[in-house]
């Protein structure tokens, strides 16, 4: 029985040594933990701002809020932008870009947006095939040296039918408005000789003589412009622009009210993707009889055809738009209303009712 007793204190004294012992190793560790943690992890914080000189891209340098830099180490490191078909300050011959960082600023180079003939500059990324989950963000990077990729889009010309068809009734030739006069609407090959190289910045109405009339110009930032001009001798709607496919934007009314309007060669050409609706587009154009020009056009988004050929007295080719792919338009209230000549909608059986309007099978 003593032997027992023995053996019992024995082990509880082993226990409260390795107790105590434990308890003084955690200690020691915790008196060298910031030694520890120095020698093996970087340490220290940063904090703030630092902002890149741009001059249209608010491009700026923040630290990532996961990035750990040792107190006493440098960061340091260069990217090199390429513009990938673009250049810097007008030199086409400067191709990129290297600007180096140190500390989480510019040591040397200032960012530059690339620029394009055609183009306008959208991001960066670490491939020059874009792949998703490849964009450049210098916010969140720290090295090391890297080269990063332009990726830019074509500028694109937009055609805004309201505000034309505005400007257009605003205008007067032989005392009526120059909707009522337009024969044509031809596209241009080239840019109108009579127009100064300043045009863009000019007056419309700085250009009126007997023998034509600026209408209209429309330019954004990121757009290329585009000229209207109408001409009195033959009583033709001009447009040119470098964009041989202009945007026409979704509006109300479109060409509504050209009543001498005899030929649209050059609508062929507008790109009728974006709209949506084409209420009364060619309603009044009693004059026109045939539409083949608009034969592609994609109305694939289109939800409403409301009185879009109503009053078409002239009309003769409407077969043109029987392929139409018009499965998502809602409302053909008085599509063909006062017109004689009807097609035939494949891609939506149905038929029309006395008032021209498209009645679809099963509605």
């Amino acid at each position: 029985m003593q032997y027992v007793r023995k053996r019992k204190r024995f082990i509880k004294n082993i226990l409260i040594a390795s107790s105590l012992l434990c308890c003084l190793l955690l200690l020691v560790l915790i008196i060298n933990i910031d030694k520890f943690y120095a020698k093996f992890v970087y340490r220290g914080s940063l904090e703030g701002r630092v902002v890149i000189p741009s001059r249209s891209s608010g491009h700026s340098f923040a630290p990532s809020p996961n990035m750990i830099l040792p107190s006493s180490q440098t960061l340091e490191f260069s990217v090199t932008y390429n513009a990938n078909g673009g250049y810097y300050n007008n030199d086409s011959e400067k191709t990129t870009n290297i600007i180096k960082y140190k500390d989480n600023k510019i040591e040397e180079g200032r960012y530059i947006i690339p620029k394009y003939p055609t183009a306008s500059f959208r991001k960066w990324y670490t491939t020059e095939t874009f792949e998703e989950g490849t964009e450049f963000d210098i916010n969140n990077y720290n090295g090391p040296d890297i080269t990063v990729y332009a990726y830019s889009e074509e500028k694109r010309a937009t055609i805004n039918l309201g505000e034309l068809t505005s400007l257009l009734n605003e205008g007067t030739y032989n005392e009526k408005s120059y909707s009522e006069q337009i024969t044509a609407i031809i596209q241009e090959s080239s840019f109108p000789s009579f127009l100064p190289e300043d045009w863009i910045n000019s007056e419309p109405s700085a250009y009126k003589t007997d023998e034509y009339h600026l209408i209209y110009i429309e330019t954004h930032d990121d757009n290329l412009p585009i000229v209207f001009w109408f001409t009195c001798q033959d009583q033709q709607l001009h447009w040119y622009s470098e964009d041989p496919n202009p945007i026409i934007k979704s509006s109300s009314d479109g060409l509504k009210g050209f009543v001498s309007i005899t030929n649209i060669s050059g609508l062929e050409n507008w790109d009728t993707k974006e709209l949506n609706q084409m209420n009364n587009f060619f309603a009044n154009c009693s004059s026109l009889a045939d539409i083949s020009p608009i034969r592609y056009w994609n109305v694939t988004n289109v939800t409403s055809m409301n009185s879009t050929f109503s009053e078409m007295t002239s009309l003769t080719t409407p077969e043109i738009i029987s392929y139409w792919n018009i499965i998502n338009v809602t409302d053909f209230t008085k599509m063909f209303y006062n017109t004689d000549a009807k097609p035939t909608l494949y891609l939506v059986a149905g038929e029309f009712d006395s008032e021209g309007t498209y009645v679809p099978y099963g509605d």
